[in-house]
């Protein structure tokens, strides 16, 4: 005959066994936050290809340091790029505003010395502030190679990172071990 207080305390044993087998997950401390922790049980610890070895960790710990100093070289260059744009957008609506009187304006009829002189001095204002945008044009040019090579690099390491370390399991006495190293 089928016992059934005998059933329900085998099941929960069974899933009491299981609950404890299952590593513990938690957030991660002191920064690294890609990865799950766990915790060994009975101090066994099995690195599958999902699990972070120590030196594996530890690669990742570094590597996801580098990235955060390449974040904020990326920041400073991008400000300076920005501020460089702002620049070059300023002298480019003066050129444009200065180019549609000039361009309204060619074909007039000028009657005394006074406009004749405007004119010109609105064509040599035109002329400098081209020159003027041409080499603000450039340094950004400048600032802007470097910057799309910081970018590729930077994203390199992201995608190594994503590759190797992101989503991987390890066990947070390897990380507090690791951390305490320094």
């Amino acid at each position: 005959m089928f016992n059934l207080k005998r059933s329900r305390s085998a099941g929960l044993l069974i899933c009491s066994f299981i609950v404890t087998m299952t590593p513990f997950k938690s957030e991660a401390r002191k920064g690294f936050k890609s990865g799950l922790g766990a915790r060994s049980i009975n101090g066994f610890k099995e690195y599958t290809s999902n699990t972070l070895t120590p030196i594996k960790l530890e690669q990742c710990l570094n590597l996801e340091s580098q990235i955060g100093k390449s974040e904020k070289n990326l920041n400073r260059s991008n400000t300076q790029r920005k501020n460089q744009g702002k620049s070059l957008d300023k002298l480019e609506s003066e050129v444009s505003s200065l180019g549609y009187y000039l361009d309204f304006n060619k074909n007039k009829t000028f009657y005394s010395q006074s406009e004749v002189d405007s004119f010109n001095k609105k064509v040599s204002q035109y002329n400098n502030l081209t020159a003027k945008y041409n080499l603000q044009l450039e340094l950004y040019r400048k600032l802007e190679v470097p910057h799309n090579k910081k970018i590729d690099s930077h994203n390199s390491q992201v995608n190594n990172f994503q590759i190797s370390c992101a989503r991987k399991r390890y066990y947070e006495d390897d990380l507090e071990k690791i951390q305490n190293k320094y």
